[in-house]
């Protein structure tokens, strides 16, 4: 197996890790929705860049797995903060 060069795992490995953040966002999808009922959906999107922005940042100094796992579990919920609000937000503007 082929061993990544910053954290030392292979692909699975990596694989099982990237699940973190579609876990995290489809955990997090129904409450973006309502997060973005109650203080609108262009605060909502622009704290989940925020928050995303952070995750990407943080990103870079992380050596561990497990901290790259947690990062990932905040980032998808940015991602669903942008996400999930996107759409609805275009088709209240056109």
């Amino acid at each position: 197996t082929r061993t990544g060069s910053i954290t030392g795992t292979d692909a699975a490995a990596g694989a099982f890790t990237l699940g973190f953040f579609a876990l995290s966002f489809l955990i997090f999808a129904i409450p973006a929705g309502l997060v973005a009922a109650r203080f609108g959906r262009r605060r909502t999107i622009r704290a989940g860049l925020a928050l995303l922005g952070v995750v990407f940042l943080a990103g870079y100094g992380v050596r561990s797995i497990g901290a790259l796992q947690g990062l990932f579990l905040i980032g998808g919920i940015g991602w669903a903060l942008i996400n999930v609000n996107s759409y609805p937000m275009v088709v209240e503007m056109a």
